[in-house]
């Protein structure tokens, strides 16, 4: 469905037969049956209360106040994150990318690309076929190069391969073709669940993603950064009840000796179900003051978020694109792309 009037990318009929075709949709179908569905999703939502119960009885900082959670920094890192309503700052960074996307393209003597988004996400089996159509969509030769990517839920976990190219896919194949349920979880003994802030231990989703989110891949992320591209993922704020974006391209840039700790938490805390995984405890500081914020999946706000508009900068842009399975609110002019 295109809404918009500049020139769509379309993902092409041969990727997207690809994706159903390929062993890794099929596989991924069939290994995946852990996640949530849309449906199911409504109704953990209702329980979240039962996630929160629980993680009171753990022993924590105080949580930020709803107020003062846009002052809330994370290891002192400039624009490591943003909320919904900070659009001036997220303003001024998608200034800064543009400036660092002419400076670079002007340095290796290329003409600046179009401006491709992608925005994934995921909705149990979409996530492996998010994870197909890139696959299907590089073998076609006709994937893009994106500007933004963002990621929310099980996409998030796609989204830093999605952004960094298709030398990776690879990986995307063997996470989403391999994995099975005690890869991702341990479940709890139903009485010990509700005792406690989570119905299984999520553990297990923690290493692997520790495993493939490396100090290589972060360096590489830092570099894209640099040159002007951006990784975003989602999450919400549990104890203010809001949703986080997270600029994952600044931590990885940073240097910071930490950085890549905090960006495998995001990504767990942007997969983790209400209810079903454990909230991700971040330490924050406001006023110098150490607060620990409680983080869940990125979809369980309500929330409007553009952030990929919004950072689109330039004003000769000739598209965005999006899987089918994102659920963040986009304006009109985002595109959602072949995947019908």
């Amino acid at each position: 469905m295109a809404l918009s009037n500049t020139a769509q990318p379309q993902v092409p009929a041969k990727a997207a037969a690809q994706c159903h075709a390929d062993p890794l949709w099929q596989e991924g179908c069939t290994r995946l049956k852990w996640m949530v569905s849309a449906g199911m999703r409504a109704s953990i939502l209702m329980v979240v209360g039962l996630a929160v119960g629980g993680c009171a009885q753990l022993g924590r900082l105080a949580a930020v106040s709803a107020e003062e959670t846009g002052q809330a920094t994370v290891l002192g890192i400039p624009d490591a994150r943003f909320l919904p309503t900070d659009g001036t700052a997220i303003g001024v960074l998608a200034q800064r990318l543009y400036e660092r996307e002419v400076r670079y393209f002007a340095a290796v003597g290329r003409p600046v690309p179009p401006e491709y988004i992608l925005a994934v996400s995921g909705g149990g089996d979409n996530g492996a076929f998010g994870a197909g159509l890139l696959v299907g969509w590089s073998e076609s030769g006709m994937r893009p190069r994106f500007k933004v990517v963002t990621g929310i839920s099980t996409g998030a976990l796609i989204a830093p391969f999605a952004l960094l190219g298709s030398d990776l896919d690879p990986i995307l194949r063997e996470i989403y073709s391999t994995i099975e349920q005690k890869d991702i979880f341990e479940r709890r003994p139903l009485l010990a669940g509700l005792a406690s802030d989570a119905l299984a231990d999520s553990a297990p989703l923690e290493k692997l993603i520790s495993k493939y989110i490396d100090e290589r891949i972060v360096a590489r992320l830092g570099n894209e950064y640099r040159q002007g591209r951006a990784l975003i993922v989602i999450t919400t704020n549990l104890d203010a009840g809001a949703p986080v974006i997270w600029n994952i391209g600044a931590i990885a840039e940073s240097g910071h000796p930490e950085a890549a700790q905090l960006i495998r938490k995001i990504l767990l805390a942007s997969a983790s179900i209400p209810a079903l995984f454990p909230p991700v405890m971040f330490n924050v500081k406001v006023n110098g003051v150490q607060h620990q914020e409680l983080h869940v999946d990125g979809g369980a706000s309500d929330a409007d978020v553009s952030v990929s508009s919004e950072l689109a900068y330039r004003k000769d842009r000739d598209c965005r694109c999006a899987t089918k399975a994102h659920r963040l609110h986009y304006p009109q002019r985002t595109l959602f792309g072949g995947v019908e």
